[in-house]
């Protein structure tokens, strides 16, 4: 519960709605919404709790435009500190800052701490050459951590799991949108009708009837404010302005807030200047600087405008800024209290970063930190493959291209077919224009710590079957199989000839929504893949579940039909880590899965458990439900084996194996397994496709080792929609939390045996999964740190995952678990950061490293 009250001072959205009309709203009607929507947070507390926090921090408040210099004020002065001539956050609250992100814009608290400060540039003076030194190209700052400060100078940090899309903080994003919010309007209107259900859920969760169009008008509403106050304060300090005067005063600020209106009539008096951000109205002039440095120039301005003469117009602007600002980042940041991956699914659809995200330099600078920008050693970036080669090639392009720029190579507009340029493997680059930053490295002269490597991972895109399509062909998730295959086909043939694609795609990975899709339809484009020469992969998978059996299980599956092996890791798999009992806690005591879902993860179980021995009565229990199951599904009742080895089945091509099928109809054979095996085989033996003749063979194999095993998968793909929907009631307790933990430590022990592992997220999985801080994170207990102990620890490395939707960055990652080590589990400086060390080591061995192949 990190700041009480002062997160919420700018989420009153009935606020919006009152300026929007052009009243002011009253401190004390402010106050009590501010007070009930924190008390909604935990109605197990008293008011009297919430009360004497709202008394404490908003009691002197007279006017809500006095809200932002208290509140900013106050939560600079309780979290950042300045260290070695940064300003950092206290390492003490670290914890407490990062929980805070969703909440608020930290650009605006680290101005209010320069201004408390009182080490900047006076008001008449430009503030942006300060602003840039102090700020650089992103707000997510971290604490002043000097072991982690060595181990990233030393070593550097490796990222491992982080989508390129997705990344763009909210302090980066919002002067985009207030630029241009017609540009930004059509982005969210696109989305808005592309997914129009779950992107209508995200913004009514925020405020009910709330639609792009209300947020378009309200930016072009704060846009006319940032102008007034930028004239208004140009005009205290004596700059040159081009504007004409529009109306002055608190009811002429009221009068722009208004959204109702017709934007004509402001347009006129503004023209063309309201594309200027308004920092460069104030003090026109200058070098360019980056959109958050000019941003970051207006709210210090307003701030030290606000500190030298307390003005309700300025305040109030400046208030009513923030608000909007608030609104937006509830549509870029995922909340604190929306978990669950369909929650964190709404802010992949709801399309705010779609126009920004479409240059990626921006970002390389941003994820490195601050200048000379080298936080990182190895950057692997997840992209999603388009739907031909000339787009996928496009957009690699465009990657390597901004990376190179980034780097400061002269070389960039990348051609593809030729060899890759040294500073795309970490090797030194003759190419390089002078370095900007504090040391010349060895090698590289751009940006980026020397030796820094770049690849590239493609992931495919998780789909929820069409049972239309499955019926008429025969097998489930057709669509998806034929996409994937579709992909990887592509993906190969862009690979034929592209050295520098050959040299940075380095794997490939599944993501989205699991409960969409299992790993199996995912097979056999995963073998195309490493046929077509890319190495590695890895897999979403065990980080949403309906039941944790199922989760357990739905890793196992990535393990065994993705052939998963050394080298390979696994994202996420929250499901091998959480405490039983803590799941069983935040978990519902009952809920619905389908009769098919129930009766694998029955079948699995019933498996692993008489395997281990010693829990008969859960295996004799597990016995009779399989055997209720499987007589819904097929009839008659099924053995636990029979069922298992249909199970191993699924790794093979569903669509070989119906067409195999079909051949075998055709000729007027019975389909029995034997038969299968020989058709398969023939087709094997007269396709010109390699790939292909492959999984015939696979599929020629496995039937024929299978037997009547054969009948039960086959059943199994031609199910009808009704089956496939019908659902049974299970209790979470299906077994003892004994038995779920030899359950974690029995797959855990496969990913060790395959020499694979195991991404960890930590702010990911906090906000998705069921914890409510990062000291519950199961990391912890897979470094052995706390129970229920396991046998099998698994190897572990970091990401960041969606760096803009999470308000994170990989150093900051580490950071938190650091502080974790040290604030929970008693450990020094130095024993924490060693632990952290070894982390770092482990990403460095895992990483899908780049390879020249010329």
């Amino acid at each position: 519960m990190a700041a009480l009250i002062d997160r919420r001072a700018f989420a009153d959205h009935h606020a919006l709605v009152l300026l929007g009309r052009g009243q002011l709203p009253s401190i004390d009607e402010t106050r009590r919404r501010i007070f009930i929507a924190e008390r909604r947070t935990d109605v197990g507390r008293p008011d009297h709790f919430y009360k004497g926090y709202l008394e404490e921090r908003l009691g002197r408040a007279k006017h809500v435009g006095e809200i932002p210099m208290l509140v900013l004020t106050r939560l600079a002065e309780r979290f950042l500190e300045r260290r070695d001539g940064r300003v950092v956050v206290r390492v003490d609250r670290f914890v407490e800052w990062h929980e805070l992100l969703p909440y608020i814009s930290p650009l605006a608290v680290i101005v209010a701490f320069l201004i408390r400060e009182g080490s900047g540039p006076r008001i008449v003076e430009d503030p942006r050459p300060f602003l840039a030194r102090e700020i650089g190209e992103t707000a997510l700052i971290g604490p002043s951590d000097h072991a982690l400060d060595d181990l990233v100078e030393r070593k550097g940090l490796f990222e491992l799991h982080m989508h390129l899309n997705g990344s763009t903080e909210l302090d980066v994003l919002w002067p985009y949108a207030c630029r241009d919010p017609d540009a930004f309007y059509k982005e969210l209107a696109d989305a808005w009708y592309e997914n129009r259900e779950p992107t209508a859920e995200l913004y009514e969760q925020m405020e009910p009837g709330l639609t792009p169009l209300a947020l378009y008008r309200r930016l072009r509403a704060v846009r006319r404010v940032r102008r007034q106050i930028a004239a208004e304060i140009a005009c205290r300090i004596g700059a040159s302005r081009q504007d004409p005067p529009i109306a002055w005063g608190i009811q002429g600020l009221l009068r722009a807030m208004e959204v109702d209106r017709s934007d004509l009539a402001w347009r006129a008096p503004l023209g063309a200047s309201l594309r200027t951000h308004p920092g460069r109205v104030i003090h026109p002039g200058g070098p360019p600087h980056a959109s958050i440095i000019e941003e970051a120039a207006f709210l210090y301005s307003c701030l030290l405008a606000l500190v030298q003469a307390p003005d309700s117009v300025v305040g109030t602007g400046l208030y009513y800024n923030l608000l909007v600002l608030n609104q937006i980042g509830r549509i870029v940041v995922q909340q604190a209290d929306e978990t669950g991956f369909d929650q964190f699914q709404k802010y992949t659809f709801v399309g705010v970063r779609s126009g920004i995200e479409r240059r990626y330099d921006m970002r390389f600078r941003q994820l490195n930190g601050r200048a000379p920008f080298d936080t990182l050693s190895h950057l692997e970036g997840r992209f999603a493959p388009k739907g031909t080669v000339a787009e996928t090639r496009g957009l690699i392009s465009t990657i390597v291209g901004d990376y190179l720029a980034f780097r400061g190579c002269k070389r960039r507009e990348p051609d593809l077919s030729g060899p890759p340029p040294p500073c795309l493997l970490g090797l030194p680059c003759p190419e390089v224009g002078p370095r900007i930053g504090r040391r010349l490295p060895e090698g590289c002269r751009g940006h980026g710590r020397p030796g820094t490597e770049l690849s590239l991972v493609a992931h495919f895109i998780k789909k929820p079957p069409k049972a239309a399509l499955d019926r008429a062909r025969g097998c489930r998730d057709s669509e998806l199989r034929l996409s994937l295959l579709m992909q990887a086909r592509a993906l190969r043939r862009l690979l034929q000839g592209n050295q520098i694609a050959c040299a940075l795609v380095r794997g490939v990975d599944a993501a989205s929504n699991e409960l969409h899709a299992p790993p199996e339809p995912f097979a056999p484009a995963f073998r195309l893949a490493r046929a077509a020469g890319i190495p590695r992969a890895t897999f979403h998978v065990g980080e949403d579940f309906r039941h944790l059996v199922s989760g357990i299980r739905a890793v196992a599956e990535a393990l065994t039909f993705l052939d998963l092996r050394s080298g390979d890791r696994i994202g996420h798999a929250t499901a091998l880590g959480i405490t039983p009992n803590l799941w069983a806690a935040r978990t519902a005591e009952r809920t619905y899965l389908t009769v098919i879902d129930a009766l694998d993860d029955a079948v699995f179980v019933h498996r692993r458990l008489a395997e281990r021995g010693g829990y008969e009565r859960e295996v004799l229990k597990l016995g009779d439900r399989i055997a209720t199951l499987s007589g819904m599904l097929y009839g008659e009742p099924r053995s636990p084996a029979l069922l298992h080895r249909a199970w191993e089945l699924r790794r093979l091509d569903a669509l070989e194996m119906r067409a195999a099928e079909r051949a075998v109809s055709r000729s007027g054979r019975p389909l029995t397994a034997a038969a299968i095996a020989d058709e398969a085989k023939r087709l094997a033996t007269t396709t010109l496709d390699r790939q292909r003749a492959s999984e015939l063979a696979l599929i020629a194999e496995e039937v024929a080792a299978a037997g009547c095993a054969y009948t039960i998968y086959a059943m199994r793909q031609r199910l009808g929609r009704e089956a496939w929907q019908a659902k049974v009631e299970v209790e979470a307790e299906l077994v003892s939390a004994e038995a779920l933990v030899v359950l974690q430590d029995s797959v855990l022990g496969d990913v060790n045996r395959r020499g694979v592992a195991i991404e960890a997220l930590p702010t990911s999985n906090t906000r998705i999964s069921f914890y409510k801080t990062i000291r519950e994170h199961h990391l912890f207990r897979w470094l052995g740190l706390e129970g229920p102990p396991l046998a099998n620890r698994p190897t572990i490395v970091i990401g960041s995952d969606d760096p803009g939707i999470f308000a994170t960055n990989l150093r900051n990652e580490y950071a938190a678990i650091a502080a974790v080590l040290r604030d929970s589990f008693a450990m020094s400086a130095p024993e924490a950061v060693r632990r952290i060390e070894t982390l770092g080591d482990s990403a460095r061995v895992f990483r899908f490293r780049p390879e020249d192949r010329t």
